[in-house]
């Protein structure tokens, strides 16, 4: 919601740049708002699983989780925790995201190919360019997230994209990519389709060449964030657990339920 609700004002703001700077401003605004949030989220879906670190299997519910990590690792776990990843996220994958679907839109306009078809092909294909850049910082935040306190196996960004790669090799930033592309995929297309016809609907009646308030760029951001967020989270909850995997032989490709980590199909019985 931040990344797409701000994504105007920086765009006007830096109208004598490349659109890609405000996707970078925009996307590093969305990882810092968002990284507290994205602690708790890792840490539920990793409950559960046989992957990752299981931080309190009582506590599930967003209160709770809150009130144990503040008292047993201080708010500053919540705000610092992976944070710099989080921003090059950001930067990397939903920055280079925002300005690749609007010049995708504004090219398929120029062909005279536009509606919701035009939106659902520029917001996969923008899915598609991001994902490249994104998963990598996506597994170091991943594991940065997950961690025991006290018992931390990587003390830093650094050092944990130094260990994934001595460990597990340049592979080891993919994992967990098709449950990436499987969940990317239709959030974007479903979250910037949505946040297009909200759009849409508010200027109708207003005066051509009008925008959308600040305001209201982040309230329609919330909602198609919100509304792609919920038709996704299963396959997020996959991803995660695939993500926060270390690479030895008993954590990867395994099976829970009737899903395969690894490849997505049914569990076939010995």
């Amino acid at each position: 919601a931040a990344r797409i609700g701000s994504f105007d004002f920086f765009k006007v703001l830096l109208a004598d740049f490349p659109p890609i700077l405000a996707g970078f401003c925009s996307g590093a605004l969305g990882g810092c708002v968002a990284n507290p949030v994205e602690v708790l989220k890792v840490r539920a879906q990793a409950l559960g699983g046989l992957t990752g670190h299981q931080h309190h299997k009582a506590a599930v519910g967003l209160v709770s989780t809150l009130r144990r990590v503040a008292h047993e690792e201080g708010g500053r776990t919540l705000a610092t925790t992976g944070l710099g990843t989080s921003i090059v996220r950001g930067m990397l994958g939903p920055g280079t995201q925002l300005p690749c679907y609007y010049e995708l839109k504004r090219r398929c306009g120029a062909y005279g190919f536009e509606g919701p078809a035009a939106h659902g092909f520029c917001s996969a294909a923008s899915a598609g360019a991001s994902i490249l850049f994104c998963n990598p910082a996506d597994v170091v935040r991943t594991r940065l997230y997950n961690q025991p306190p006290g018992k931390a196996r990587y003390r830093h960004a650094g050092d944990a994209v130094a260990k994934i790669l001595a460990t597990e090799g340049p592979l080891g930033f993919y994992s967990g990519w098709r449950p990436t592309v499987a969940r990317n995929l239709p959030f974007v297309v479903i979250c910037f389709c949505s946040f297009d016809a909200l759009k849409q609907r508010a200027l109708r009646d207003r005066p051509e060449g009008s925008s959308l308030t600040s305001a209201e760029n982040y309230l329609y951001g919330v909602s198609s964030a919100l509304v792609g967020g919920l038709c996704t989270q299963p396959i997020d909850v996959i991803k995660t657990r695939i993500m926060t995997s270390s690479g030895d032989a008993a954590s990867v490709g395994i099976v829970e339920g009737p899903v395969s980590y690894t490849h997505l199909t049914l569990p076939t019985k010995a």
